[in-house]
């Protein structure tokens, strides 16, 4: 009974630490006036999750192959995201020159595990186009994301990133999908690591 009250306790805490880092910066962000007429559309993301999107596109890269993964986080009221968790492949996901497929059984788990640990949901995901060159959705992209979207009546929006690289470097783009089309979207990167993955990599 004890140790089950201390594991309620230290995730009550743990929660408690993620939502004052969401309502930090999502507030320096929705409290900036902007400096065009047109604001520039812009996802938070920790440094050390967008570094985890680059590595895992080099590294297969370097084997030929697409990759790719989920976005879980925060969406405010105002509408900015925050990026807290990037999920990569899992180990029997489909990879091949042209094409990726998630590893399911592993998504749904770690899917589960982060969504109870760090009160998060999914916001979107992320895929890498190889050497191709094509840095924007394709098509069949494009008619994933309106599946997901039909099928989740719930969500007005979501978050779609493509990854490219050359032979040593390697970035990624935001897409933001809604019912009627997609815009490009910026990243607006948050530095150090991300206070979910720390808690999820001590549990």
């Amino acid at each position: 009974m004890k140790h089950k009250i201390k594991k309620s306790k230290r995730r009550l805490r743990d929660v408690k630490r993620i939502r004052n880092h969401y309502r930090q910066f999502v507030a320096s962000v929705e409290e900036t006036p902007p400096v065009t007429a047109r604001r520039v559309r812009k996802v938070l993301i920790y440094e050390s999750e967008y570094a985890f999107i680059c590595r895992e596109t080099l590294r297969m890269a370097d084997l030929g192959l697409e990759t790719g993964g989920q976005f879980f986080g925060k969406v405010s009221w105002g509408g900015t995201l925050l990026v807290t968790k990037v999920l990569g492949p899992g180990p029997n996901a489909q990879h091949s020159p042209a094409f990726f497929q998630q590893d399911i059984p592993f998504m749904k788990r770690e899917s589960e595990r982060i969504i109870r640990i760090g009160s998060l949901k999914q916001i979107g995901e992320w895929h890498s186009h190889h050497r191709l060159g094509l840095s924007v959705p394709s098509g069949r992209d494009s008619k994933s994301m309106f599946t997901a979207l039909r099928m989740h009546s719930e969500m007005s929006q979501y978050l779609l990133s493509i990854a490219v690289c050359d032979d040593r470097f390697a970035n990624a783009t935001p897409f933001m999908y809604n019912r009627d089309g997609y815009e490009t979207w910026e990243w607006d990167v948050i530095p150090g690591e991300s206070p979910v993955s720390k808690i999820l990599e001590s549990r």
